[in-house]
């Protein structure tokens, strides 16, 4: 973790969080209300803290005031920030590993202070166990309040038995007025219909219709020598987006909803992220073993949305015979006629398939010109044009008489991409 001191220089901040303990994932969230932010820390087989912000300096001093720990030292692997009972803070969720019956948490905030203590009304903790390695809030089914996402791995039966695991299905608990509920079968939550290896989930709207679908990364990979696990390629999976159609999660891209990764992978950590800045989401996977990181563009849902800046398109006029003995008109007499014309886009960005159409009267009908080659430019330059009488392309009209000794005047081309 850097620290931007100004917008100036970075320099290391973990000089200011002075612990050298084994810690598996932090998150940023406000949790005293005073306008900064202030950093969760889940740890492995310790407790887990929240270092307090004080004017941009991390302060862990419980005998002072600074900061909160919890009373458990449980195997967490992810945190996550969310207001689960709208009262207007932020409290944690708490993702743990599952072994030694180590429980899902939620720990509620009151006056600044994390409470992990269901009988008193107070956070929420989960009814079993589970081999749980992410967790993350979102509203899923629309209704004003936060529901928690959980991503369950590898849940091990019996520590000390090597390959003694299991798979269990990646869950939504759904919100109740503040309590979280997983009963499908009379209307609350989601189970996933398959169980992977599971490693994140994240939700997000990735094809922008005003509800959260959810995205799950999948990966196994162990390097102890005596596990049959350690061989990667026989324990990667594809990754997928359950897509939310009406509050209910679908994996089916045959039938239209929802995606998987064409290959299957070994996906470690992923995100949403508009990086082509075009207003919808893309994702990008970070990879184990050889495998390199994958950026996926979304194109599903967004190809006809507007471009950041607008193409110029210029069409240039066809050339003729050149005016002779008094003669007003510039006559076309070649059955292939070149159209010259010019692309370009500030962003570089891709088009479709050019066409070109001519009217023999002015307007009144339109038939479409043959290009003597493809029209199909991959890319637009941002310093190139393409032509089609400078770009070895060229568009031919029928071999008429008639049409062919019309003037430019009274002949119409038509060029649209």
């Amino acid at each position: 973790m850097l620290f931007n001191s100004n917008g100036t220089t970075l320099r290391n901040a973990y000089e200011d969080i002075l612990i050298d303990d084994v810690y598996a994932t932090v998150a940023w969230g406000d949790i005293d209300n005073d306008g900064d932010l202030d950093l969760a820390i889940g740890r492995v087989g310790l407790e887990n803290l929240v270092y307090e912000n004080d004017a941009g300096t991390l302060r862990f001093d419980l005998d002072n005031g600074w900061g909160w720990q919890d009373s458990y030292r449980e195997a967490t692997y992810d945190v996550s920030w969310g207001d689960w009972d709208n009262d207007g803070d932020l409290d944690l969720a708490v993702a743990n590993s599952g072994i030694g019956g180590q429980r899902n948490r939620v720990y509620e905030n009151v006056n600044g202070w994390l409470y992990n203590i269901p009988a008193n009304n107070l956070g929420w903790t989960a009814d079993n166990n589970a081999g749980t390695a992410s967790v993350d809030w979102g509203d899923y089914d629309g209704d004003g309040d936060l529901d928690l996402a959980v991503a369950n791995g590898i849940k091990l039966k019996d520590f000390f038995v090597l390959g003694s695991y299991i798979l269990e299905p990646n869950v939504v608990y759904e919100n109740d007025n503040g309590t979280l509920n997983l009963d499908p079968l009379n209307g609350y939550g989601w189970v996933s219909p398959e169980s992977y290896p599971s490693r994140v989930v994240r939700w997000g709207d990735w094809d922008n219709d005003g509800d959260l679908d959810l995205l799950t990364i999948n990966s196994f990979y162990s390097d102890d020598p005596l596990d049959s696990s350690a061989n990667l390629d026989n324990y990667a999976f594809s990754n997928q987006i359950y897509e939310n159609v009406n509050g209910e999660l679908k994996l089916d891209p045959s039938a239209g909803y929802g995606w998987k990764t064409a290959n299957e992978l070994a996906t470690f950590a992923g995100e949403w992220g508009d990086v082509d800045n075009d207003g919808d989401l893309d994702i990008a996977f970070g990879n184990g073993g050889d495998l390199p990181n994958e950026l996926y563009i979304n194109r599903l849902y967004n190809d006809t949305k507007q471009a950041n800046h607008q193409p110029h398109f210029y069409v240039g006029q066809p050339a003729g015979l050149p005016k002779a003995n008094g003669s007003g008109a510039n006559l076309l007499t070649d059955t292939i006629i070149p159209i010259p014309y010019m692309i370009t886009d500030p962003d570089g960005d891709s088009v479709g398939q050019i066409k070109a159409y001519y009217s023999p009267n002015k307007g009144g009908s339109w038939s479409e010109a043959q290009p003597q080659n493809e029209t199909t430019p991959i890319h637009l330059s941002q310093n190139y044009g393409l032509s089609f009488n400078g770009f070895s392309s060229y568009v031919s009209v029928p071999d008429s008489d008639e049409i062919n000794r019309l003037a430019v005047s009274e002949r119409t081309i038509m060029v649209w991409f």
